[in-house]
């Protein structure tokens, strides 16, 4: 076993990879918006979007099974955005929410990623496609992470 996995840690808590995205980043905020298409203050407000929804739509999937019996399949969509639900709850115009979504989707087969050490796709950008137009997003930390992260690349 590799030492990671008994004592690697995250590096940071959501909520702080989250609230020192705006500092780290602010001066690049001009080239950020002229290269991806938002800045980082932006890109704080769809990822805190995607969140909440994704908390709000856990907790209203969680209190519907429990008296419908609802079905397991129907709990994914509590992980599942479109570009349309994000602009319009994060009040970000629909090509920023766009571009935003192209940054931090992941496009590759991640093959790269064989063993425990090795650059994970998925860590830089946590948005999985789905053939339905929409994208996946299965935890607060990766998208914050992300974000700290990999802005640049």
């Amino acid at each position: 076993m590799e030492e990671p996995i008994f004592y690697g840690t995250e590096s940071a808590y959501a909520f702080q990879y989250r609230d020192l995205v705006p500092e780290k980043y602010w001066a690049d905020d001009d080239w950020m918006f002229k290269t991806k298409g938002f800045t980082s203050g932006q890109a704080m407000t769809m990822a805190k979007t995607m969140c909440t929804l994704m908390d709000e739509k856990g907790t209203r999937l969680f209190a519907e099974s429990r008296t419908s019996q609802a079905e397991r399949e129907t709990w994914m969509h509590a992980f599942e955005f479109s570009l349309e639900e994000v602009a319009a709850r994060s009040g970000i115009a629909l090509d920023v929410t766009e571009a935003f979504f192209h940054a931090f989707l992941h496009t590759g087969d991640n093959a790269a990623f064989k063993e425990l050490l090795d650059f994970n796709e998925v860590a830089a950008r946590p948005l999985l496609p789905t053939d339905r137009g929409t994208v996946l997003l299965f935890s607060h930390y990766g998208i914050y992470e992300a974000l700290y992260e990999s802005p640049f690349f």
